[in-house]
């Protein structure tokens, strides 16, 4: 029988709350590694719009009540997926502090939040104001409107790290948009420099190799596959702490994180290869993945519209077909609920 938004799937936090090598070192170089980190499956909150295109706050409240009932190992806001480009700085403080309120109920469910400002000052006082809001993490990226000289995004990186030290801090490395290219033996020199960077969320054409040489280096950093989860086989093949998909269809990445988890690798195969054509098709074009995951979000009547904030991908009747099989073909986990229109 489905269950309705908000009931808790068949992921519990606590089945990758140990994964990943990252707290047995006790070298005082190690980065700062708590019992909180985030772990296994960390979505991205969506923003859901009303039909005008202003903020829905109901259904953000709704989305957030679902995706902390759902077992995950943390959240993550605003992201790309959150169209925090698409929000103005009232919005997007208002909607972080919103589901921070609601985090800071459940201590065991990390906040990491992150800053989308391209200054490192401006950078800096927003990611204080979320810590004083009760964010447990800080997500950083390189500025990315150019390509920057390479000491300039240095001195960015290792600004905002200082700055915020002891908050522990997420590195988001997205090659196709980052002004300047990041290497593990680079990102693991800022972590002996500065123990609060704690992981990295990787966003590379093959993120595997990338993850295993952070998980398993000297100081060993945690590490998030994102890109939808397009390449999460990969990454857990190589040790990968979790993955951030968009919120939407979350369920099915925990049913892959727990048979896997469970020893189960060619369960957590084969659910994942029911997946892996969306997923490919999502991440075909810019802003495609966006507008899936958020009309996946409203036909399972979990937020009140499919809207994003125009300028916006909209979607073709093939796509829309798209969402109609991917419904389908995960009937137990992502079921429509009454009296929501597609």
């Amino acid at each position: 029988m489905c269950s309705s938004p908000g009931s808790p799937s068949s992921l519990s936090q606590s089945s990758w709350s140990s994964h990943g090598p990252r707290a047995e070192s006790s070298k005082e170089s190690q980065p700062v590694s708590t019992s909180n980190d985030p772990r296994g499956l960390v979505p991205v909150i969506q923003t859901p719009f009303q039909a005008d295109g202003t903020i829905d706050l109901p259904s953000f409240d709704r989305l957030v009540d679902h995706t902390l009932s759902a077992g995950v190992g943390g959240v993550f806001f605003p992201g790309i997926a959150s169209e925090f480009y698409q929000l103005d700085d009232a919005e997007r403080g208002e909607l972080t502090r919103r589901l921070l309120r609601r985090t800071n109920e459940l201590p065991e469910v990390p906040a990491i939040v992150s800053i989308t400002d391209q200054s490192a000052i401006v950078g800096v006082r927003r990611a204080r104001e979320a810590l004083e809001a009760g964010a447990d993490m800080i997500n950083i990226m390189a500025p990315r409107f150019w390509r920057l000289p390479a000491e300039a995004v240095d001195e960015y990186f290792q600004t905002m790290l200082a700055e915020l030290a002891p908050a522990p801090m997420m590195i988001q490395y997205a090659s196709d948009v980052s002004s300047v290219g990041l290497t593990p033996n680079g990102l693991r020199g800022w972590a002996e420099q500065y123990p609060n960077l704690s992981c990295v969320k990787v966003e590379v054409d093959r993120p595997g190799p990338f993850i295993a040489d952070l998980v398993e280096g000297t100081p060993a950093l945690g590490a998030f596959v994102g890109r939808s989860g397009l390449h999460l086989i990969d990454a857990l093949e190589h040790g990968t702490t979790g993955v951030q998909p968009v919120t939407g269809f979350i369920e099915v990445f925990g049913d892959i994180l727990t048979a896997w988890d469970a020893g189960r690798a060619e369960d957590a195969r084969r659910i994942f290869e029911r997946l892996l054509p969306y997923l490919v098709i999502g991440e075909s074009e810019p802003g495609l993945m966006i507008a899936v995951a958020k009309t996946i979000t409203a036909r399972r009547g979990i937020i009140d519209t499919d809207v994003c904030r125009a300028p916006s991908v909209r979607l073709a009747p093939d796509m829309l077909r798209l969402v109609d099989s991917l419904l389908d073909a995960f009937p137990a986990l992502l079921c429509e609920t009454a009296g929501v229109s597609a």
